[in-house]
């Protein structure tokens, strides 16, 4: 938590070149599109990528009126077919890219208990939550490396750390994301690579695909978004960005597991109730 009393973001380290961008997947809502908008008015232009062209387009217009003298971009790449990453590398490029950031969500999972759940949903779970992501940033690395210095974030969830039913396998991508991005990290520390790579725990916000309302512990995406980019340069590979949500990051060790457990499954079958 002191971290924050002392620490400035480093973003615009990364924003050098004649013409620096950012690439944020996941953008046409919610946190992504937030973010897209935080790295804009820290003058990086912006690709932005998602699954539907309309919408993409669309933003990227109304982008367009409120930066004009930023460049943007779009990719579009169904992350349930994880082969596609290869349209977000090959839109790369001819660009000097410095930041790129996987967001990349999976809203759409149905809250089940996993032996109800059908093998496309396991399959699309495993396909979004990691193989898109281990195969994009496999393209993605090299170019990081040699635009460097240069940054790479992850995007995680709460779930990663304290696991609960209904959502067994993005819980499980979530913790194989954190335990990646901690490779990575290591990597690029040991061998030079000149690549910040972070991990942000993420827990509850306004967003898109979670209509909650925005509370002391809820964030708006605008303010989880501003948060992610005002953590870089803090020294840690996994930050939890929202302070809220970090305070809660050090009352949960003081409460019995089985009674955390409980509360998260209580608070999912909730959510489950009000979705059926």
């Amino acid at each position: 938590m002191l971290w924050r009393l002392f620490h400035k973001s480093a973003i615009h380290k990364y924003c050098h070149g004649e013409k620096p961008w950012a690439v944020v997947t996941g953008s046409t809502d919610g946190i992504g599109k937030e973010l897209a908008r935080v790295l804009l008015e820290s003058n990086f232009n912006v690709l932005l990528h998602g699954r539907s062209e309309e919408k993409l387009n669309k933003l990227s217009q109304a982008f367009k009126l409120e930066f004009p003298h930023l460049d943007l971009a779009v990719v579009v790449a169904d992350a349930s077919k994880p082969d596609t990453f290869a349209n977000i590398v090959e839109a790369l490029q001819g660009k000097h890219v410095t930041v790129f950031i996987n967001n990349v969500p999976y809203s759409e999972q149905a809250m089940n208990i996993f032996a109800d759940d059908s093998a496309a949903q396991v399959q699309r779970g495993l396909d979004m939550g990691v193989q898109f992501v281990t195969k994009l940033t496999h393209g993605v690395l090299p170019i990081l490396i040699k635009n460097g210095p240069s940054l790479l974030i992850n995007n995680g969830s709460l779930v990663a750390a304290i696991p609960g039913p209904y959502l067994a396998v993005y819980a499980s991508s979530k913790a194989y994301l954190k335990t990646f991005t901690n490779c990575l990290a290591i990597e690029s520390k040991r061998y030079g690579q000149g690549v910040e790579v972070l991990y942000m725990d993420i827990h509850n916000v306004n967003s898109g695909g979670n209509k909650t309302p925005v509370s002391f512990t809820t964030p708006s995406s605008n303010d989880m978004a501003k948060a992610i980019i005002r953590a870089v340069g803090c020294g840690k590979t996994e930050v939890t960005p929202y302070w809220t949500h970090e305070l809660m990051r050090w009352i949960f060790p003081l409460v019995p597991n089985s009674v955390l457990v409980d509360t998260i499954a209580t608070t999912l079958e909730t959510t489950i109730k009000k979705q059926t």
